[in-house]
């Protein structure tokens, strides 16, 4: 199949596990890359174990390892500057930038590939990020999610590439990554001059895309659904979003060639490390089964979707704890007006849990807590 696309490819793979194992979704990812790359260079950021890092040997001889420096951006600087190999990138028509935080291709390589293929740009990615605020408060600007940024030849060997990549400092933490990479990439080239755009914007995806809205965490099942959304973003399968994630669970089970058991292995794995977030499935059922009643703080997005998850599974929520009810709400309760017994189990699921944390220990002892993790 690879005669029928236009241009000769290479890919950079950005591999990063805390426990230094290849998954099996990881392992299909990178046999379907065979069809758009004529080479792969893989990456790794941190451990590997050897019989994992065996197994990727089966793909490409391009192998490094390095120190989980910079998160994905630092060894993707690393690999284009020349600082671990040296790449005759003169060679090449387009660099794909990938990691492995998603699980796919759902749909064929070749439908994405020889659609965006006719596209006259310079970079395109997947999907694509309205605006809004980080959590930090600052600002956040329209941007391709860097998962996949596809760059061609008539931006990678300009002297802005080559600017880019030389002034650019390695993130020292994941907010540090998302605006020095993510935010920052698709800001500087376009402001060079440079055309982008996505598969969701190509595909009708556009509906998809609001302000302040992940579109691969909030409109998962619809994109993949709507939009022949190649992937699934690992951290888009979450209790919090239990009707969404069975949805899509479901409908690659009846409508794609993708094997659903990748998905489902690679999360029970997470859960056993203690790595889902903001919530694992067996930490809830054993926080559950050790409390008497169970109280869940907030009622936004994750407090419904935690609802959701409880009424799935049968277990009773004794009501929402609150700064500030809202008087229309039954289950709602303010927080100075609970009483708790030693019996009692309180989720918390904000996203500030760290900054209410001193208030909840006023009427609840650690045991009593179970915090999302973000």
């Amino acid at each position: 199949m690879k005669d029928k696309l236009s241009m000769k490819r290479i890919g950079i793979f950005a591999f990063f596990d805390g426990c230094g194992i290849v998954d099996d979704y990881k392992l299909y990812l990178l046999d379907s890359l065979n069809y758009i790359l004529s080479e792969i260079i893989i990456i790794i950021n941190g451990f590997i174990q050897e019989e994992s890092l065996a197994r990727l040997y089966d793909y490409t001889n391009h192998i490094y390892i390095r120190e989980n420096m910079g998160f994905d951006a630092g060894a993707y600087k690393d690999i284009l500057m020349g600082n671990i190999t040296c790449i005759e990138w003169d060679l090449w028509d387009e660099i794909i930038l990938l990691n492995d935080t998603f699980y796919g291709p759902l749909y064929p390589w070749e439908e994405i590939f020889l659609t965006m293929d006719k596209e006259i740009l310079d970079f395109w990615g997947f999907s694509r990020f309205s605006s809004g605020k980080l959590w930090d408060g600052s600002t956040i600007t329209q941007h391709i999610q860097a998962y996949f940024i596809a760059v061609r030849k008539s931006m990678f060997s300009t002297l802005q590439w080559k600017k880019f990549w030389e002034g650019f400092e390695y993130p020292s933490s994941y907010m540090e990554a998302i605006k020095k990479f993510e935010i920052s990439f698709t800001d500087y080239f376009s402001k060079e001059g440079f055309c982008y755009s996505t598969w969701m914007d190509k595909n009708d995806g556009e509906s998809y895309i609001k302000e302040n809205l992940n579109p691969y965490m909030e409109f998962a099942y619809d994109l993949v659904k709507y939009c022949r959304f190649p992937i699934v973003k690992y951290r888009a399968c979450s209790v919090v979003r239990y009707s969404s994630t069975k949805a899509l669970l479901n409908y690659i089970e009846n409508n794609t060639d993708y094997d659903k058991r990748l998905i489902l292995k690679h999360v029970e794995r997470m859960d056993k490390e203690m790595r889902l977030k903001p919530f694992g499935i067996s930490e809830l059922k054993q926080f559950v089964n050790s409390h008497n009643r169970i109280f869940i703080f907030g009622h936004g997005k994750y407090g419904k979707g935690l609802e959701e998850y409880f009424q799935e599974k049968g277990w009773k929520i004794s009501g929402f704890i609150m700064s500030v009810p809202n008087s229309q709400h039954r289950n709602e309760i303010a927080l100075q007006d609970i009483e708790i017994r030693k019996t009692d189990g309180l989720i918390v699921a904000v996203a500030n849990g760290d900054e209410i944390r001193p208030v909840l220990n006023k009427k609840f002892e650690d045991k009593q807590l179970l915090f999302a993790r973000f």
